[in-house]
């Protein structure tokens, strides 16, 4: 944002996912600042509201968007995982055994590709966007890892005189399945926790008394909190 025309300082606070600008009015604008924003891989939320109706919490109502976004992801992925998982160790499981080696890294091929390429796709979309501005960071990791393993077994399936140790590539299928699954969940479960942090601050307000009383002269005095000052002596029950 500092290097975007126009703007005089910004301030971002990762915990909450905010952010302070400061800019010159006809230099930049809210709407380049959002390009900005975006263009490193976040979202921005421009609050709407309509004539006589409250406004919506933008903010609030992407969250749900992106956190129910996740949780379908994650349960398509843990789905197939687990019947990844199953097939790969299918020679300890009797009515397993009798199906093919190589018909076996075939349906493994088609379970774990769509796992990798729809549930995990996001992961790719911000590797990308880190990758434009000359960083990394986990999804960077999380991609190329899956990547790679995925197409090892790819590899030894369709060329196994090719690869190295091509007897035992077909596990690598079920290594980036699961790892899908598992970190969806673990995002899935921190933009809920996120979600639900508000609400959460909200009651703690709520908890907070509106009236004390007070002590002056000898006097006790039942007054507005925000009424309190140095000095008061406070009673409590």
């Amino acid at each position: 944002l500092k290097t975007t025309p126009g703007v005089l300082n910004a301030s971002v606070n990762v915990a909450t996912q905010k952010a302070v600008v400061q800019y010159v009015p006809g230099m930049a604008s809210p709407r380049t600042l959002a390009q900005a924003i975006e263009s490193t891989g976040y979202k921005t939320f421009e609050p709407a509201a309509t004539a006589g109706a409250p406004a919506e919490d933008p903010e609030r109502a992407a969250r749900l968007k992106e956190y129910r976004d996740l949780r379908n992801r994650f349960l398509f992925a843990a789905v197939l995982a687990g019947i990844v998982l199953v097939l790969t160790f299918g020679e300890f499981i009797p009515v397993l055994k009798s199906i093919p080696a190589q018909v076996n890294w075939i349906i493994l091929f088609v379970l774990t590709t769509p796992v990798l390429f729809w549930a995990g796709s996001r992961f790719f979309t911000d590797a990308w966007s880190a990758t434009r501005h000359r960083t990394a960071d986990m999804n960077t990791l999380i991609g190329l890892g899956m990547t790679v393993a995925w197409a090892y077994a790819v590899a030894a399936v369709l060329l196994p005189s090719t690869v190295p140790g091509a007897a035992s590539a077909a596990p690598f299928y079920d290594m980036s399945a699961v790892v899908v699954a598992l970190v969806l969940l673990g995002q899935a479960l921190e933009l809920r926790a996120k979600r639900q942090s508000p609400d959460a601050i909200a009651r703690l307000v709520r908890l907070q008394p509106r009236n004390a009383r007070v002590v002056r002269n000898g006097v006790e005095w039942d007054l507005p909190v925000e009424e309190v000052v140095d000095g008061d002596a406070v009673r409590v029950g």
